[in-house]
């Protein structure tokens, strides 16, 4: 059964605090386990914030064991990876974003801005890592 939940957010660094509310608020509501996927919803809003300077959209689905995250933003141009030396304070979001992400990517929308978005599958949503990976947690 497909699920869907979307919410509009300011461009405030606090709006990104809400959006993880909302994102657990949301997947617990669902029953789908809601700690990496708050996790990526605080990425991309930050994102939203600091690079688009922008507010965003939070569009949360989920249909057949995939809970699928986009973000939609006012900025331009897709999103980077960016190679973060060991004294950078930031730059490994994305990186977070994509070792947890079963697939992931960027649209331009027709009416300027992008949507980033994330595939996230029940059971990395659980463990928070890739199949095989041991969890830390006791």
């Amino acid at each position: 059964m497909l699920r869907r939940a979307t919410r509009s957010f300011g461009p405030a660094l606090t709006d990104v605090r809400e959006a993880r509310g909302f994102s657990n608020q949301t997947t617990r509501s669902w029953g789908v386990p809601s700690e990496v996927a708050e996790l990526v919803v605080s990425e991309l809003a930050a994102n939203a914030v600091v690079h688009a300077g922008s507010g965003f959209t939070v569009a949360l689905a989920d249909d057949a064991g995939t809970l699928r995250i986009e973000v939609q933003d006012d900025g331009r141009g897709a999103p980077a990876i960016p190679h973060a030396g060991i004294d950078a304070t930031h730059g490994r979001g994305l990186l977070l974003v994509e070792r947890l992400a079963g697939s992931w990517g960027c649209r331009e929308e027709p009416g300027g801005g992008k949507t980033v978005w994330v595939e996230l599958g029940h059971a990395r949503l659980v463990a928070g890592a890739r199949p095989g990976a041991v969890s830390a947690r006791r």
